[in-house]
């Protein structure tokens, strides 16, 4: 039942995420926005070539899959804890899986992470449109809101004061993981009784790596002063 369950809420996530927000739009709209600017099937991407209405509203339907997927996760979770391994509360159901690693429970408890990781998989390779599709930024930042959301309006907060200063969307994209595996850090340790979260942590780490692998060229063009810059365009 907890695996059916596991595999259930992977795949349901992978699909939700498949609905790429930014391809739809622009599908709609009449056109691919794989085709236009950068080529990215993102937020950012639109805000450029559509508009910032377009932008917003592209980055608020990608946050919302975040936010729909792991409450999906949450409430497939409570079923098995309280019906299948009768659980009363949460807590309870985090302390044994943290302490009895690979059982029921820890699976149970792995829900959220898994889902989290099946959305943003799912908006970065849509099954619906060719397996090409965004850099999962938005969609992430839905999960982290969800799954604590102290961690992630620091990992957000950071991630806008870099791009304000710095011009560079994609330079905070790919710092902000590495500020969610530190607040995931100082959270678990600080602001918990029970023993290191590890799989908060190892779930940040491989939510980070993504974001950092697809943002690939972006980091080139860092590197080598050729990246678009927000303020530069506002100045021409």
């Amino acid at each position: 039942m907890v695996f059916v369950g596991l595999v259930l809420v992977a795949a349901v996530c992978y699909l939700i995420g498949s609905a790429n927000s930014s391809i739809i739009i622009s599908k709609i709209m009449g056109s691919d926005i794989r085709k236009s600017g950068s080529g990215n099937a993102g937020a950012t991407n639109m805000l450029r070539v559509h508009g910032k209405k377009i932008g917003v509203l592209t980055l608020l339907l990608d946050i919302l899959k975040g936010v729909i997927s792991i409450l999906i996760c949450i409430f497939a979770a409570y079923i098995l804890r309280r019906y299948h391994l009768g659980i009363e509360s949460w807590e309870s159901l985090r302390e044994t899986a943290l302490t009895t690693p690979w059982s029921e429970e820890f699976w149970v408890y792995s829900y959220r992470f898994v889902g989290g990781v099946c959305v943003v998989l799912g908006h970065n390779f849509p099954v619906f449109f060719g397996f090409h599709g965004g850099k999962g930024v938005a969609t992430s930042a839905g999960v982290i809101l969800m799954l604590n959301w102290p961690t992630a309006l620091i990992t957000i907060g950071l991630t806008v004061i870099v791009i304000a200063v710095s011009g560079y969307v994609s330079l905070g994209s790919v710092l902000s993981p590495l500020f969610y595996v530190i607040s995931v850090v100082v959270c678990s340790l600080c602001f918990t009784d029970l023993p290191f979260n590890y799989l908060w942590l190892v779930f940040a780490l491989i939510m980070g790596t993504s974001v950092v692998i697809r943002h690939h060229a972006n980091i080139v063009r860092l590197l080598h002063g050729t990246e678009s810059n927000l303020r530069r365009k506002e100045k021409k």
